[in-house]
């Protein structure tokens, strides 16, 4: 969903963390622009909100499920653990961050998976340690369904460990824009067709979508191999 601390803000795209009845909770960054906007925010301030958008995930029975996220889609990886889990369902979560995580985020994590692995957020020489966890991982367990909760580089990443071995849905939330397909920020090739995330999606099959032009488009260079962020396409370098 998007959410607009303010009329002169731009809207930020959030993934959902938990609904109950006619409350919605979204876990925002405490650090950086957004989170100071939305830290000035106070109780009964209206936001305008969009949302949700796309499809919703549909519960069965799928055996062992992966989901990778960072500290910024804890929360909605967490609702997502806790919606599979039981039955013949397994549910491992892999969560990239910074430093450790606070009590209350390890018992979130904790009680949405059966077994949960914390790493670095941080991209190294050998690649992403979230790539590499859910690499072992799959040398041990046999992995029916995988999400990625994370930024594009580092779903491209994910999708190509994951091809031919797991079926791979990537929350493409980050190119989210307007909500309702106007503006078409969000366009994807996928399987051969446009399509857009905030009505298709967000989360797409990893393995139809057209990594590189998709790439391309967000600011990222695309050699085949690896996906890193080009700086100098941004604004103000």
């Amino acid at each position: 969903m998007l959410l607009q601390a303010n009329p002169k803000s731009p809207p930020a795209p959030y993934l959902i963390s938990n609904a109950e009845k006619d409350t919605i909770s979204l876990m925002v960054p405490a650090k950086g622009e957004e989170g100071r906007r939305f830290a000035a925010v106070r109780k009964g301030t209206k936001l305008s909100v969009k949302g949700p958008l796309g499809r919703h995930i549909v519960r069965a029975e799928y055996g062992n499920i992966a989901i990778v996220c960072d500290a910024k889609t804890a929360g909605a990886a967490c609702w997502i653990g806790q919606s599979l889990r039981g039955g013949e369902n397994k549910v491992y979560l892999i969560v990239g961050i910074k430093g450790k995580p606070t009590k209350q985020l390890n018992a979130m994590l904790d009680e949405s998976a059966d077994k949960v692995f914390v790493v670095s957020d941080a991209q190294s020489k050998i690649g992403y340690p979230s790539v590499n966890e859910l690499h072992n991982l799959m040398r041990k367990k046999h992995i029916s369904l995988t999400f990625t909760l994370v930024d594009l580089p580092l779903s491209y990443q994910l999708a190509r460990i994951t091809h031919l071995r797991s079926k791979t849905f990537s929350f493409l939330t980050p190119i989210l824009d307007d909500g309702v397909g106007i503006c078409a920020d969000c366009r994807v090739m996928y399987d051969g067709e446009t399509k857009l995330a905030c009505i298709e999606g967000p989360a797409l099959d990893a393995h139809k979508i057209e990594w590189e032009s998709l790439l391309g488009r967000h600011g990222h260079e695309f050699d085949g191999e690896r996906a890193t962020l080009d700086l100098s396409t941004k604004k103000g370098n």
